[in-house]
């Protein structure tokens, strides 16, 4: 990351299985969640450039349904307000956040409100006809 300039991000939505487990399993520091989903497959986990990044382009999963391209913005130390639909708004470590919550989770219970990064989206890819998994 560069402080003061806006943070990179790539969110791949769905994605063959085991590039979805490889990225929600605990892997060794040693060994990248794509390789680790490349070993359960037998194959190298195909990886896609998309449109954002500084320095190199962020890579994706080939096979992802939706890729969602864009950043986390910059905030100015000790900035606070609210969005335009009345999200309260902070800076923290640099970039922006909002308060979300509270969920439900798949646990049965409900997180409460906590600061997560905003992420702007500035493009979208997909296959034809993708499939959300929801």
């Amino acid at each position: 990351a560069h402080p003061g300039e806006p943070f990179p991000m790539a969110v791949a939505l769905g994605a063959d299985p085991a590039t979805i487990l490889g990225a929600v399993t605990p892997v060794p520091d040693s060994l990248s969640e794509y390789q680790f989903a490349g070993l359960l497959r037998g194959s190298r986990t195909e990886l896609v450039n998309t449109g954002v990044g500084r320095d190199q382009p962020l890579q994706a999963p080939a096979s992802a349904e939706i890729v969602l391209e864009g950043h986390i913005p910059p905030a100015s130390s000790g900035y606070s307000g609210v969005s335009e639909r009345g999200v309260p708004l902070k800076e923290k470590g640099g970039y922006l956040h909002a308060l979300e919550g509270p969920f439900g989770d798949h646990t049965g219970y409900y997180n409460e409100q906590d600061w997560f990064p905003v992420f702007e989206v500035s493009r979208q890819t997909q296959r034809t006809n993708p499939i959300y998994h929801s």
